[in-house]
């Protein structure tokens, strides 16, 4: 997620106020989560098929998605949500793996406090022009 948490660490390293997401909740624009991602197996968390991956929530459900990847338009089908990392040249996410299923979404980064005064707002990436609401 560098820019943004450059030099930070991992959300492992607790620097970060987390809180889980709650079984209603929705995710909003914007928020930086950690979730789960499905990865070759026996490549993951302790060899498993899985691993956590932190990104920030770009495209909503029923949303549509330009993924300058592939050269693309991508539906954000319901109960899923388009990710992307703030190190859009070389971060792999949504663009590459499609929209994730919001269950997988663990928990949400509210705050960091090392150091306290850093900003979690992407100050780098306009993405207004490639997220539009999906005609119906």
């Amino acid at each position: 997620m560098a820019p943004t948490t450059v030099g930070i660490g991992k959300l492992n390293q607790k620097k970060y106020f987390t809180r889980e997401y709650g079984l209603n909740e929705k995710a909003q624009r914007n928020d930086i989560v950690s979730l789960r991602r499905t990865v070759p197996e026996g490549t993951g968390s302790k060899g498993s098929n899985w691993k956590v991956v932190v990104k920030r929530v770009i495209g909503l459900e029923n949303e549509r998605v330009w993924n300058v990847r592939k050269r693309e338009w991508v539906d954000v089908p319901e109960g899923h949500v388009f990710v992307m990392g703030d190190n859009r040249k070389i971060s792999k996410d949504s663009r590459n793996y499609g929209p994730v299923k919001t269950e997988l979404i663990r928990r949400k980064v509210i705050c960091q406090y090392k150091p306290f005064k850093m900003c979690l707002k992407d100050r780098v990436n306009d993405d207004s022009k490639i997220v539009q609401a999906k005609r119906t």
